[in-house]
């Protein structure tokens, strides 16, 4: 599984915080019918939509079909689901993952340790908070008329420290003729608009297109710059935090692969309790 980091500066640390690499796919005259990035949709909006063309997703999206992008797609659709019935769930910005201990339940696939640590959160404003948003209230972030509607689901990762945070939101049209211009409902441009005590309930601090961070970390990082921490110092200890992260759910895993095998080889557990893949068994050899 790939994985990402805060960009530091070569000035402030030694090389690149770690990126992933693009993977090219097919856009679909309806950009709904895959999960996209902003700057997917952007593209897409950009693009003669009567015809199909391939360009590059962003970085920071699980590659398709991988184990993560179904969870994140099967997610967006529980959520759609509810706006369409107007389930409570709609009031909830936090979202339980639903997915179990990967070590606590034995049962299960060596991909539920990248499942566990999926932690959605979920930025539609004129659905969580009904009448103190009004769309018609507000303004294009681009051409400033009063001519918006909600267009699709998109997703934006944000750090929180060693977590990733995946925040669902919605993608805004302007509709006004000459413009047609897409945005995000956590471009600062929007939320600006908003009233201070419903902006207050969004946690992160967002650009107009990227990953995010938790303002926990803001705050934290304006504290360690009046004792002489720099930015790039900072991002590193960040990154840091997911290298030792990922290495100790990557120890947690072989020793679950380790003792399935064990117990295999000593009929004490039954075959199909956890899937063990050739690879992974010779590593651990």
């Amino acid at each position: 599984m790939r994985r990402f980091g805060l960009a530091a500066d070569k000035g402030d640390c030694d090389g690149d915080a770690e990126g992933g690499d693009d993977d090219g796919v097919n856009a679909d005259d309806q950009a709904d019918d895959y999960m996209c990035s902003d700057a997917d949709v952007e593209k897409t909006k950009d693009c003669n939509l009567k015809s199909r063309r391939k360009y590059q997703r962003s970085s920071y999206i699980p590659p398709r079909n991988s184990v993560l992008w179904k969870k994140m797609e099967m997610f967006k659709e529980t959520v759609k689901d509810h706006s369409i019935s107007n389930s409570s769930k709609d009031k909830y910005l936090w979202r339980d993952n639903n997915q179990a201990d990967p070590v606590a339940a034995f049962n299960k696939k060596p991909e539920e340790f990248y499942l566990s640590n999926f932690h959605p959160f979920v930025w539609a404003p004129t659905k969580q908070f009904g009448l103190q948003v009004d769309l018609k209230q507000m303004k294009c972030a681009e051409c400033k008329k009063c001519s918006l509607k909600l267009h699709q689901y998109a997703w934006r990762p944000m750090f929180q420290f060693e977590k990733i945070i995946w925040v669902l939101h919605h993608r805004i049209e302007c509709q006004e003729k000459g413009c047609k211009k897409t945005f995000a409902s956590i471009d600062p441009r929007f939320l600006s608009q908003l009233p201070t005590k419903i902006v207050e309930r969004f946690p992160f601090v967002t650009t107009i297109g990227g990953p995010g961070i938790h303002q926990s970390m803001i705050f934290h990082f304006v504290h360690l710059l009046t004792k002489g921490i720099m930015y790039g110092t900072y991002a590193k200890s960040i990154n840091e935090l997911h290298n030792i992260r990922y290495a100790c759910d990557t120890i947690s895993y072989y020793d679950c692969a380790a003792d399935y095998t064990q117990g295999k080889e000593n009929n004490n557990l039954e075959p199909g309790i956890m899937e063990v893949s050739i690879h992974h068994v010779q590593l651990l050899k």
